[in-house]
């Protein structure tokens, strides 16, 4: 009987086998060449991992029931909730789209640690389309014009703007799947989505809307794992030094797209949706993506060759 969770994690990812009556073969082939071993950095159990998510979930759905009460939706701003009425349904698509993403790196993947690391991350992508979904339930409710929330999903597919988000985010599941990763893990998940789902929640607070706060603050608690995943990846594709252009080229495509998409719908949302603005967008990204993404980040991973985005300076100077 294992004497500790780090030695019952060591234990459980020993459970594997090689298949013997289907194709083990991945949708996509990859052009990278993955060890077999990986590791997880959080070690994650399933049975710690439903616990933890369950008291989540309390938390974030007792806040909105306590909302409806308090009739907290009477002190949002209404400039605020017409531009996320275009913004969330972008970002509910993004989530979708993880779902399969994690599929995709799954059935790639040979690393049972990164398989478990992935299986918890998929379980979490489903629940952050869930809560998003919870929410805009709330809204379309108990707002006052409720058109919009009741019908922007679909428009993700037929307006240009939704168009934005299709084009980011179906690529998350598509091609290479280790390319999913740098994608996914690396660029999205590490660079981008705490201006999103850290700065963000101050500006919806500051105009009124706790619920949009509580629900991004909670998606972002399982940000802190995806990001590990893609650390635990990239760490193990660094092995072979024949991965590193490859990781190099896709990083370099990757953080441009991201840039032109998440920039474009989250630095719109916040500036211009914001009566009270908390801060600059230029001010979160120049510390996010420049200094805590770049500058610590990646320059760590600079001895292995890998490269910051020659963009960088390009998208810095979009941003102004």
């Amino acid at each position: 009987m294992p004497s500790s969770m780090s030695q019952l994690h060591e234990k459980s990812k020993g459970y594997d086998w090689d298949y013997t009556f289907a194709d083990q073969e991945p949708k996509y082939e990859t052009k990278y060449k993955m060890p077999k071993k990986g590791k997880d950095p959080f070690r994650v159990l399933i049975r710690d991992y439903m616990k933890m998510e369950a008291e989540k979930d309390d938390r974030t759905h007792g806040f909105i029931d306590g909302a409806i009460r308090t009739r907290e939706i009477t002190k949002v701003e209404p400039r605020f909730m017409e531009v996320m009425k275009g913004v969330l349904p972008l970002l509910t698509n993004a989530e979708f789209q993880a779902v399969g993403a994690c599929g995709l790196i799954i059935s790639a993947v040979k690393s049972q640690e990164l398989r478990q690391g992935y299986t918890a991350q998929m379980l979490d992508e489903v629940r952050h389309t869930q809560l998003q979904m919870a929410l805009r339930n709330y809204y379309v409710k108990h707002w006052e014009d409720p058109y919009g929330w009741d019908r922007s999903q679909p428009y993700c597919y037929k307006h240009p703007a939704g168009l934005v988000s299709i084009a980011e985010f179906q690529h998350f599941n598509t091609g290479d799947p280790l390319d999913c990763i740098i994608d996914l893990n690396i660029v999205l998940e590490t660079a981008f989505t705490n201006i999103l789902l850290v700065a963000t929640p101050q500006t919806a607070v500051l105009n009124g809307d706790h619920a949009l706060a509580t629900t991004l603050l909670s998606i972002q608690s399982d940000e802190a794992r995806h990001m590990a995943n893609g650390y635990g990846s990239v760490m193990a594709l660094l092995e072979n030094e024949d991965n590193v252009p490859h990781l190099n080229q896709s990083l370099e495509r990757h953080f441009w797209h991201a840039h032109k998409s998440l920039d474009t719908a989250v630095g719109w949302g916040s500036e211009y949706g914001a009566k009270h603005r908390a801060w600059s967008y230029k001010a979160q990204w120049e510390e996010w993506v420049v200094d805590d993404f770049v500058g610590n980040y990646i320059d760590r991973l600079s001895e292995f060759g890998v490269k910051a985005p020659s963009r960088l300076a390009a998208a810095a100077d979009e941003i102004n």
